[in-house]
């Protein structure tokens, strides 16, 4: 009998610790929430349902509802999560924070945000827009290359509102200098974005990150279009024109330069216009990854030649089963030989089709008159004498330039080796920056000579 006293009294106290211990989370985050709230009075109205958390150190606040000042319209979220390191950031977590100390990971997760397309709320946007670039909505922008007034489009094929998932994570890394950044982004039926990515950099406090010069270490991104979405695009489309999908697709990408650069800005080159090809006639989404030898100085990118960018970020895409190894676009309106065979990492537009064959034959021309391995047929410097790759290793400390097998230049003092890697340091008015070729790389070496 008495054990049983004792049992029944023991699950009641943590009974009661557990109730309790909800009930003091449930007030100090409703007081944040309300806090929060009254500060955005000024802009919005806000309204929301219940608040509920767990012992892991997540809060979920339901049926959220935002009115924007000046607008009859409101955006309605079905819930939103915000994920904690735990519960004793939950119960002391402003305390942490006023210590400057850094959150192990904090996320939010944002689920069906709802915008009506033929809302107030839209309209005064679109009319920002409209004010800013002195244009307005057309028919028949959702069948070209244009971005502009991207609402106006999707009403443009039917759609009346747009629901969206979002989701942001960031959390330390493997290394105490490490921060991880996770962002997924849904548009409900239209397309799925995600980009995972990883700096280093930073340090233990708040103070220190807001002073950091972080450092590139890896990117992972996804682009998904949703194949019902693409399909009934291509639809509206083709029939606008009068003609089947791919004949709609080969006018679009069969366009002349002015119409690419007025578009979106550059003339993309045949292996983005390819991949973006395949892209639209699907199944299959875009991955891009980005893996560099050693971490990448974000500040020193400007120092870099565009062309260098893809091989200093190690960088590679796909879409589907194609694998695109061609990232080169040209920029309109340039007439130097050197600018217009440059090329770079690119932002992918959602466009559609395939290159123009006149485009690549006119580019292929311009690589064969000022390719890399033309240029690196140049005299020698007399100031610097050719040395062999087994030589590096006795020459740290040396100012260098080096050639690789894909004619990219390299040049700065050799600060080190390791696992078949030279590392080169270069000084500028900029600042010092740092670069890795790996051996095998490596076509032609010059030293200089003392």
């Amino acid at each position: 009998m008495r054990i049983k006293t004792v049992s029944i009294a023991l699950f009641l106290s943590i009974a009661l610790a557990y109730v309790g211990l909800k009930g003091v989370i449930y007030y100090k985050v409703k007081r944040q929430v309300d806090t929060i709230v009254s500060a955005a009075t000024l802009f919005a109205e806000i309204q929301y349902g219940a608040i509920s958390s767990t012992l892991g150190g997540n809060v979920r606040i339901d049926n959220v509802s935002v009115s924007p000042r000046g607008t009859t319209d409101f955006v309605s979220i079905e819930h939103i999560n915000i994920i904690t390191p735990g519960l004793n950031y939950l119960l002391n977590g402003s305390n942490s924070m006023r210590k400057g100390e850094m959150p192990e990971r904090l996320g939010l997760n944002i689920q069906g945000a709802l915008v009506r397309l033929e809302g107030s709320l839209v309209n005064l946007l679109e009319k920002a827009e409209s004010e800013q670039t002195k244009k307005q909505p057309v028919v028949g922008a959702v069948c070209t290359l244009s971005h502009a007034f991207i609402t106006a489009q999707f009403r443009e094929l039917g759609i009346k509102e747009l629901v969206t998932d979002w989701n942001l994570i960031m959390e330390r890394g493997s290394e105490a200098t490490e921060i991880k950044i996770d962002v997924q982004v849904q548009l409900r039926d239209i397309e799925k974005y995600s980009v995972a990515m990883i700096l280093e950099g930073f340090g233990n406090s708040l103070s220190q990150v807001s002073v950091a010069v972080p450092r590139f270490k890896q990117l992972k991104l996804s682009y998904t279009p949703d194949p019902k979405f693409i399909a009934n695009r291509l639809q509206y489309c083709s029939q606008r024109e009068g003609v089947d999908s791919s004949e709609f697709i080969d006018r679009l990408y069969n366009a002349d330069d002015d119409y690419f650069a007025n578009a979106i800005g550059i003339i993309p080159g045949p292996g983005i216009r390819e991949g973006l090809k395949k892209l639209a006639q699907g199944p299959g989404g875009l991955q891009i990854t980005a893996n560099p030898l050693t971490p990448i100085d974000i500040s020193t990118l400007s120092l870099y030649k565009p062309e260098d960018l893809p091989n200093l970020f190690g960088l590679s895409a796909a879409v589907g089963d194609m694998t695109i190894t061609d990232f080169s676009f040209r920029f309109p309106k340039d007439t130097s030989k050197e600018s217009q065979s440059r090329s770079s990492l690119l932002g992918l537009p959602s466009i559609f089709g395939k290159a123009a064959e006149k485009d690549q034959k006119l580019k292929g021309e311009r690589n064969t008159k000022s390719s890399p391995s033309k240029r690196s047929e140049k005299a020698i410097d007399s100031r610097y004498r050719v040395v062999s790759v087994k030589e590096l290793s006795a020459l740290v400390g040396k100012d260098v330039k080096i050639i690789t097998t894909g004619g990219m230049r390299r040049s700065g003092q050799i600060i080190g080796m390791d696992n078949q890697v030279v590392s080169l340091e270069k000084r500028t008015r900029g600042g010092t920056f740092s670069t890795q070729v790996l051996l095998e790389q490596i076509q032609k070496i010059e030293v200089a000579v003392d």
